[in-house]
């Protein structure tokens, strides 16, 4: 088994950690940063090739405009786009250019400007700045010196788009960074810098007999201050250049061919090896009203480093038993590319280990029933087993490579009744096979649940209620990591038509986990704004 990450009292040399005893009870355990295509199926192929033709699923009708239901401290190092609380700027009625500022306890801080430049009917520019930092005494899980954190965390992006429509064609060219500023439990200080440039081309016309896009990118991420590239001067850098390429064509009106290509080219300073990694996807669909048919699979190269060659099938297969209900069963797979930004975010606070093999799956088999039986109710139930190469565990210390299986089952549910009231709610247990868990203590979700509810009880009003819980996976002889067990509520207000004030709590049981890897959950915390559109 290959640990990337050296505990960080070994890295530090400045702090010990506590030995945990033994839980005398069935405690419950916490998940931070493990890979979410493990214990969140859903999502197992989202950073393979992107545009994999999927099977249509039953629909219910949707809120016409959505609202940010995440539940997130202000500086919670999650490099997920910042989304708006109030109504969000791309909506048809909304206005150009939209602000939120918000400022909380332990010096939590929000802000967002977005504006969108129209240049004509051929040519749309978005931009958007952002920031987010907090700056307070955090305490920390059981078992750790000191018993407080001096926290302080800044993180500042930006982005811009451009999209130019020609007679057939539409590029669409991006630019993005950020910078992400903080200190870790030992006190050590830690510098992050990405950036990137991105183009791509498409065919304008979605109901061509062949639609295709193809682009090509460069991407940059940086630690200053790397505890493991002493040699040169502290710092790791990796240089991404990716090429992609999609393309799908009608045989008739019931079957189609799919052909997706992926090449990334890695530079590294500092640590890893410079190598190439190749991903081909190719399938044909099939299907009349009642069943549905995908079949492909996955073949990978890498030239360099690690594995030379891995073959992964995706196969999907769907029938519609009635209106509304539908059987479906999949044996997909794939590699997951472990580059800068896959470790970044999956833990800012964990010394960047550039060169980590990339993950892969060998087959992700599942089965399950997906039903609408009103039209305010979508239901789900599914069970499945997972094989994967070089998978990324969390764990309190650090992030550990290894193999591991999980078997899984889940069910989710949601129901919307016009726009008055949204609920869903998510359940699945897992049970890990990995050397890992003997070893060391993971933040793997043995079960997690999740609630929302969004209710809008008078005009112009929105509340959104949040619960997440995640009973963390025993390791073989230790204590399990404390459950995740949170508890967050968010009210705005629109004051005119073109103001929100807004209010937002996160953890209001205040407990203590591990949010993610090396990084503690804040206790209770508060944060109030305001957002504008102009």
């Amino acid at each position: 088994m290959k640990r990337l990450y050296i505990l960080w009292g070994v890295l530090a040399g400045a702090a010990t950690l506590q030995a945990q005893e033994p839980e005398k009870t069935e405690a419950q355990l916490d998940r931070t940063v493990v890979v979410e295509n493990l214990y969140n199926p859903d999502i197992m192929n989202a950073n393979k090739i992107s545009i994999t033709p999927t099977l249509e699923e039953p629909q219910i009708p949707k809120k016409q405009i959505e609202y940010d239901t995440a539940t997130k401290p202000s500086a919670r190092f999650g490099f997920d786009p910042m989304n708006s609380f109030g109504q969000l700027p791309q909506l048809p009625d909304a206005k150009r250019g939209y602000l939120r500022l918000g400022y909380g306890n332990r010096g939590n801080a929000d802000a967002r400007l977005s504006y969108r430049f129209d240049l004509g009917e051929r040519d749309e520019v978005k931009a958007n700045v952002a920031f987010r930092g907090m700056d307070g005494e955090v305490d920390l899980p059981a078992g750790i010196k000191p018993e407080e954190w001096d926290a302080r965390s800044y993180r500042t992006g930006a982005d811009a788009d451009w999209t130019h429509r020609f007679d057939s064609f539409r590029l669409k060219v991006n630019a993005d960074g950020e910078n992400q500023v903080f200190n870790t439990i030992w006190g050590t200080h830690r510098h992050n810098l990405m950036g990137g440039l991105r183009a791509t081309l498409a065919t304008e016309d979605d109901k061509a007999s062949i639609r295709w896009n193809a682009g090509m990118g460069l991407q940059y991420g940086a630690q200053m201050h790397a505890p493991l590239a002493g040699g040169n001067r502290g710092k790791a850098a990796e240089t991404l250049v990716r090429t992609h390429a999609e393309a799908i064509g009608d045989i008739n009106g019931q079957s189609r061919v799919f052909l997706g290509v992926q090449m990334d080219n890695f530079f590294n300073k500092g640590l890893g090896k410079d190598y190439t990694s190749l991903q081909l996807n190719p399938a044909f669909l099939t299907g009349l009203e009642a069943w549905k048919l995908r079949l492909g699979m996955h073949v990978d190269f890498q030239f360099g480093m690690g594995k030379k060659l891995q073959v992964a099938p995706d196969v999907m297969g769907a029938y519609t038993l009635a209106k509304g209900y539908e059987l479906y069963v999949q044996a997909t797979g794939g590699r997951r590319i472990n580059d800068f930004r896959t470790l970044n975010r999956l833990s800012a606070y964990t010394p960047v280990y550039i060169g980590a093999e990339n993950t892969y799956t060998q087959l992700d088999g599942r089965f399950g029933l997906k039903a609408a039986p009103l039209n305010e109710l979508e239901v789900e139930a599914y069970a499945g087993y997972g094989i994967v190469k070089d998978e990324l565990f969390g764990t309190p210390d650090g992030l550990v490579q290894d193999d591991g299986n999980t078997l899984y089952a889940g069910a989710t549910a949601r129901y919307a009744w016009k726009d008055f009231f949204t609920t869903q709610a998510s359940l699945q247990w897992n049970h890990w096979d990995s050397d890992v868990l003997e070893l060391c203590p993971t933040l793997c979700p043995e079960l997690a649940f999740r609630l929302m509810a969004d209710v809008q009880p008078i005009d112009g009003l929105h509340i959104t209620l949040n619960y997440d819980y995640e009973h963390r996976t025993r390791s073989k002889g230790m204590a399990r990591a404390d459950a995740v067990n949170n508890l967050g509520l968010k009210a705005g207000y629109d004051l005119l038509p073109n103001l929100t004030v807004y209010m937002q709590g996160d953890n209001l049981l205040n407990q203590k986990y591990w949010q993610s890897i090396l990084h503690p959950a804040q206790g209770l915390n508060v944060l109030a704004g305001v957002s504008v559109g102009f």
